[in-house]
């Protein structure tokens, strides 16, 4: 298709508009316009500005690395925010059926990372997710999963949950490396060399006591089934753990294996929590290891 006339723009050169009548196309730097708008150049420049004095929308083509789309304040030459769906919708890439705010759908092998964010000029300071071994994902804090940088995963809430959950899991935590337990809990109205009947809990597996005088420890609230805890003294008192023996069944009471147990200074025991031991029962601590250093 030819041309079907030339407009002279003042303080510009002359551009050719391409006019389809049949399709209604307009070509700029072509002459086979492809889409009502088709602008075309092999040159390594911005192609298209949006926007005024303040604010432009640049779009561009580089040879060899694809389009750009930037945000940018002619006024001071400077890059600014770009915002996608400032009101509210969706952004889907490789899909058209968005199911979230970020919907990312692509074909990758195990080498393409599905989605990379990485800080710059820090190093492998990243975190990429991508396909392993079929259907899991892999979330590393290097592009490549290398170079002992570490991953930290927690909230700004205090005392909220970080739960992982899995349909069929192999296992439910598997650990490559050591586990270090860094911060200790507290035993929340433990009073040193008192009868504690119901010490509480905070989100912690590791709880150091500290006793000056003789103390006793008969239950432990704050106990979900599958939660262990080590209680360990590190003070210069003993720690009576009481073993539930009779009475009424009242729920946070500690099962020993019979007999109480007492932590001298530098002993620790660890605990499971454990429900409906018997039928109609409330959970129970039951002992499952003491040591001694």
């Amino acid at each position: 298709m030819k041309p079907i006339c030339r407009i002279w723009l003042i303080g510009f050169s002359m551009v050719t508009l391409n006019l389809s009548l049949f399709a209604q196309n307009i070509g700029i730097g072509t002459n086979v316009p492809l889409t009502p708008l088709h602008v075309f150049t092999d040159a390594d420049i911005w192609h298209t500005y949006i926007g005024g004095h303040s604010g432009q929308l640049q779009i561009g083509g580089q040879t060899n690395n694809g389009a750009v789309i930037q945000s940018w304040n002619p006024s001071t030459r400077t890059v600014r925010d770009l915002y996608l769906q400032r009101d509210g919708g969706k952004v889907g890439v490789g899909t058209n059926a968005t199911a979230a705010g970020l919907h990312i759908v692509s074909v990758s092998n195990l080498s393409t990372p599905n989605l990379l964010i990485e800080q710059s000029n820090t190093g492998n300071a990243s975190i990429f997710f991508k396909t392993s071994n079929g259907n899991a994902f892999a979330i590393t804090s290097t592009t490549d999963g290398s170079g002992g940088d570490s991953l930290t995963i927690y909230s700004n809430t205090p005392g909220a949950n970080l739960m992982a959950v899995s349909a069929n899991p192999q296992h439910n935590i598997s650990l490559t490396g050591s586990l270090v337990l860094k911060t200790g809990g507290v035993l929340s109205s433990f009073t040193d060399g008192g009868l504690n009947n119901d010490v509480g809990l905070t989100s912690a597996i590791f709880f150091p006591v500290t006793p000056i005088n003789p103390s006793i420890i008969t239950g432990i609230s704050g106990g979900v089934d599958g939660r262990v805890i080590i209680i360990y003294n590190f003070g210069p008192g003993f720690l009576s753990l009481k073993n539930f023996t009779s009475g009424v069944v009242t729920g946070d009471r500690l099962l020993l294996g019979g007999s109480d147990i007492v932590l001298t200074p530098l002993t620790g025991v660890m605990l499971l929590y454990v429900g409906n031991i018997f039928p109609g029962s409330p959970g129970w601590w039951i002992n499952i290891g003491k040591w001694q250093n």
